[in-house]
């Protein structure tokens, strides 16, 4: 063909030889065998992914695949090793596909390698680059994987007898004004048409296939609009009740912080007022709006309350401190502040201050701080003078005591003398008399000596020692049971926890507790008394439990007062001394001391001890 036909008659011949090659092409794949899958692919391809891809894809057909990220590393290839392909990319750094192509084609050695072109075929120049470098196939991006393998299997397959039968080719175009000169081979032009013209096909039949999807979308797209019209005006009548109902809610707040008394201010994260509920006398809303609020604390203060301020937006937490500030008229005030950081899209974004103004209470603190110190002072003065007071007094009722027990001795004395020794000479009466004086005297001797053991619990020093309380009940109820008594009463005492103790006021308060369950059941045709114990948390609980005359519950809080007694004493002896001495007792020892009781029925005293006894005392003592 000369160099001036025109295109028109160019494409006419590429066609009429397409199909010539085709029954060509067809009738040797008839007859080729199957392609050797251990033949060697060159990869040429900067993009990693893409190369990795090309291989991966290949490999799983069990060609051998290596790869070159450029021309020019493919060249350094292609010297040492000729593989049975070249796949490359077109587009590259330093020598692009093109050149690649035009260098293997220009080899001697390299002539024969079948390369195929990566390309989109978007642009006639592309084509006509192409037909010049000397291609021998072309596939379009993006491709098929499929079609690749397709199309490298009949590259492969055909190589032995294609390239037997090459036919020069050669012709002059014009394009866009300019004139081309092409010379390749009939076929590679063939290759290269036919290149094309399957990617026409398959461009349309995807073409084909993307309009069947708009349909099919545009179908749906019409109904969810449709739909979502129908949605969206219901949409849009929530949206503007909800409109309404903030704007409501947004007057209802605006009204509701503008009349607190609290200072309510938004600040930005630099510390900078955007809005701020009311001002103090002296400020006004261009004073306040944009400036930082440091402005309005003195220098002594802006330190910690910046602290503050950063440790709200840091931590995202609110912060509560008292500090001052310039209140009405650049007076100083004290004020209780919250800091609470504003969220937007996980960010701190405001931070919200409220503050009170205390001042009035600070100052009212002050005074009852220093009201607090002078009464703390005058209750220590007068807790010094009455611990004096009760010392001189129990001295003195010790005193009183002791000295009051010899005149009381000496009448019962000479009482006892004057019955003795004067019998024959005094009547029954003055007998009854003497006797009733020795009574008496006895009685007042035993209160005093009650008096003296109550005076000496409050101001002995008590000694601290293991006790086996089991075996000391058992011993004081002995010492405070007559024999027939004792021979009458049902005893039991079960096994106690040991107690860490003062021995001496322990023996007293057994004595007194069992001398009262004797004396309060000795009425009763079988006495029954027991004694026992438990632990509970960190106390040893005893109880001594009778079935005597009991007392009525109601008058329970009197047991343990000096004096005090709930039966008569022409019933029961007694000077109403000892249940107040066993209070004092464990008192001093950390403990307490109850009874449950009931009329008839008999009645039962508790007494406890702390299991860590030293601890309560010391804190006895400091009390």
């Amino acid at each position: 063909m000369r160099n001036n036909k025109s295109e028109m008659q160019l494409i006419s011949y590429k066609i009429f030889y397409n199909r010539k090659l085709n029954i060509k092409t067809e009738m040797t794949t008839k007859r080729k065998s199957a392609v050797q899958k251990s033949m060697e692919i060159l990869v040429v391809e900067d993009s990693l992914t893409q190369a990795t891809q090309i291989k991966h894809l290949l490999e799983s057909q069990h060609y051998k695949v290596s790869v070159a990220q450029n021309g020019k590393l493919a060249m350094d290839r292609l010297s040492k090793h000729k593989p049975s392909l070249v796949i490359s990319d077109i587009m590259m750094p330093e020598v692009n596909g093109y050149e690649l192509c035009k260098k293997i084609k220009s080899n001697k050695n390299t002539e024969n390698i079948p390369v195929i072109l990566l390309t989109i075929l978007a642009d006639p120049e592309e084509i006509i680059e192409g037909l010049s470098c000397g291609a021998d196939s072309f596939i379009t991006k993006p491709y098929n994987e499929n079609y690749l393998l397709t199309h490298v299997e009949r590259i492969l397959s055909r190589e032995n007898v294609v390239y037997k039968e090459k036919v020069p080719f050669s012709t002059q175009i014009l394009f866009k004004g300019k004139k081309r000169f092409i010379q390749a081979e009939q076929q590679n032009v063939i290759r290269l048409m036919l290149d094309i013209y399957e990617s026409a096909i398959h461009q349309n039949e995807l073409l084909i296939q993307t309009q069947e999807e708009l349909k099919l979308l545009n179908e749906r797209l019409e109904s969810l609009v449709g739909d979502r019209t129908s949605d969206l005006a219901e949409e849009i009548k929530l949206s503007n009740q909800i409109a309404n109902r903030l704007k409501e809610s947004e007057e209802r707040w605006r009204t509701l912080v503008l009349t607190m008394p609290e200072y309510i201010g938004l600040v930005d994260c630099e510390g900078r007022f955007l809005f701020l509920n009311h001002y103090a006398e002296g400020f006004s809303e261009k004073d306040t709006i944009g400036k930082s609020h440091l402005e309005f604390i003195p220098d002594e203060w802006k330190e910690f309350y910046q602290k503050k301020f950063e440790e709200c937006i840091e931590t995202r937490k609110n912060q509560i401190f008292e500090y001052s500030a310039y209140g009405d008229n650049n007076a100083i005030r004290t004020y209780e502040t919250c800091l609470v950081p504003i969220m937007q899209q996980g960010k701190v974004s405001n931070v919200m201050a409220i503050a009170r103004d205390i001042t009035e209470r600070k100052q009212a603190e002050k005074e009852i701080l220093s009201l607090n110190k002078q009464l703390e002072q005058r209750v220590i003065e007068r807790t010094s003078q009455l611990e004096t007071a009760n010392k001189e007094l129990e001295a003195f009722a010790y005193s009183v005591s002791h000295d009051l027990r010899a005149p009381l001795r000496a009448v019962d004395g000479f009482s006892k003398f004057i019955l003795e020794d004067y019998e024959n000479k005094i009547d029954s009466e003055g007998k009854r008399l003497l006797n009733l004086i020795r009574s008496n005297t006895q009685k007042m001797d035993q209160l005093i000596t009650d008096l003296l053991s109550l005076s000496r619990v409050t101001r002995s020093e008590m000694n601290f020692s293991g006790i086996d309380m089991t075996q000391m009940a058992i011993s004081m109820f002995r010492e405070s049971a007559a024999q027939d008594v004792m021979d009458r009463i049902s005893l039991t005492v079960d096994p106690l926890p040991g107690a860490n103790a003062d021995p001496t006021y322990i023996k007293q308060v057994w004595s007194n507790l069992t001398a009262n369950a004797i004396k309060f059941s000795s009425k009763k045709k079988k006495p029954i008394i027991k004694i026992s114990g438990y632990t509970e948390d960190d106390f040893n609980v005893y109880y001594v439990k009778d079935n005597g005359v009991g007392f009525n519950p109601q008058y329970s809080d009197k047991l343990f007062g000096v004096f005090q007694r709930l039966h008569k004493s022409d019933d029961f002896e007694g000077t109403g001394v000892g249940l107040a001495i066993v209070q004092r007792i464990i008192n001093r020892h950390g403990g307490k001391v109850w009874a449950e009781g009931e009329e008839g029925i008999g009645a039962t005293f508790y007494f406890s001890l702390p299991v860590k006894k030293q601890r309560y005392i010391v804190q006895q003592f400091k009390e």
